[in-house]
């Protein structure tokens, strides 16, 4: 039986974000594939409780940009010796960095995914890895525009779903009272969208209410923007599942949570970086999709008042778009191409060599500071 470890780190004060249950639900697809899965991170979130009881957690209790090195080294070292461990995943930039030392020196594969994000904000210097997994053509075309990665280094593979975990939603309409639920990581970086939404919120003239789902570091700043709307409460952190999502009308919301509310057949519209784009259609999926569902440099569909509108006249989300968001991210997919990619390739950073992976790193560090 194969053995693979999936690496995953986020700074201080951050417990959820999509990519964190993109790596949850990956390690237990890959489980029911038949390879035995391991999990490494520095976060304890409920979200762990959706792994799969078969699916170990080893806890990294300390760690930090240099001695993340280290510690990656050590568990992965013990891995190898006590288990036969063969591949290892990472889920974030500093992971793979640390991961990429580690697996040189042990010569242990690594599979490194990028999984989305603002590539405006990516600083990941190229380490000249074999392949890289993403989840959107558009953190591909940032990474070979601003950092000289070489299109021949990515797989790309939208998949990010466990279906198992997700059931439609019988549809309704409206009684006239919309009840809306917006999904959002309170952080900084989430703040500009989260503008964008409570100014169309306050341009409806319509009756509805509105749930703030999610936590983050950066909520009082969230909750004092929110105030000039009376109609909506913060209800804090909430799994993006069925039982809690089928009292709500209407979503809005960018990146996984647009896919994760879709395949439950929720109306769902995406709010991002360039404001309120507008609801999410068979006939405009696949031009969202290129964006990761952030509307990034997307044109706008509609307004809030419009979509809300179209929904209490009966609007619905139409099956096959629920059966194209299956087949379009269901993890089954990305796990072919994550044994393809091991089996196939040799993905021994640097082949092996140490002091090469030693140089790379410091200079793949230094760029990213700059």
């Amino acid at each position: 039986m194969h053995k693979v470890l999936i690496v995953l780190h986020l700074p201080k004060g951050v417990l959820s974000g999509g990519h964190v249950k993109s790596a949850f639900e990956l390690a237990n697809t890959i489980t029911e594939s038949g390879v035995e899965t391991y999990i490494f991170t520095n976060i304890n979130t409920p979200l762990l409780s959706i792994l799969d009881s078969s699916v170990k957690i080893i806890e990294e209790k300390k760690s930090n940009k240099i001695k993340g090195y280290f510690t990656k080294y050590k568990v992965f070292k013990k891995l190898k010796e006590t288990t036969g461990l063969d591949a290892v995943i990472s889920f974030d930039k500093h992971s793979t960095y640390h991961a990429s030392l580690a697996c040189a020196a042990l010569r242990l594969a690594l599979i490194p995914i990028i999984p989305g994000g603002d590539p405006s904000l990516f600083k990941v210097a190229p380490l000249n890895l074999p392949k890289y997994i993403a989840f959107s053509q558009e953190s591909i075309d940032a990474l070979i525009s601003r950092y000289k990665f070489q299109p021949d280094q990515f797989i790309l593979n939208s998949a990010r779903f466990h279906l198992p975990y997700y059931t439609t939603r019988e549809q309704y309409k409206p009684d006239g009272n919309i009840s809306i639920a917006y999904l959002t990581g309170l952080r900084l970086e989430k703040f500009n969208s989260f503008k964008y939404f409570i100014d169309q919120l306050s341009a409806v003239s319509l009756s509805i209410k509105v749930a703030i789902i999610g936590e983050g570091p950066d909520s009082e700043m969230f909750e004092q923007y929110g105030v000039q709307c009376s109609n909506i409460e913060f209800k804090g952190f909430h799994f993006v599942i069925p039982e809690n999502m089928q009292s709500y009308d209407f979503v809005v919301t960018m990146g996984r949570g647009v896919i994760e509310c879709l395949n439950m057949g929720l109306p769902t519209a995406v709010c991002g970086h360039n404001g309120y784009i507008g609801l999410v259609s068979e006939e405009n999926f696949f031009q969202l999709l290129t964006t990761n569902f952030t509307g990034r440099n997307a044109i706008k569909y509609s307004t809030l008042e419009k979509d809300l509108e179209r929904l209490l006249e009966g609007y619905s989300v139409n099956p096959n778009l629920v059966d194209t968001v299956r087949s379009t991210f269901s993890n089954e997919k990305l796990v072919h191409d994550i044994k393809t990619c091991h089996f196939e390739n040799d993905l021994v950073p640097f082949n092996g060599n140490w002091l090469k992976a030693i140089i790379s790193n410091l200079f793949a560090v230094i760029k990213s500071l700059q």
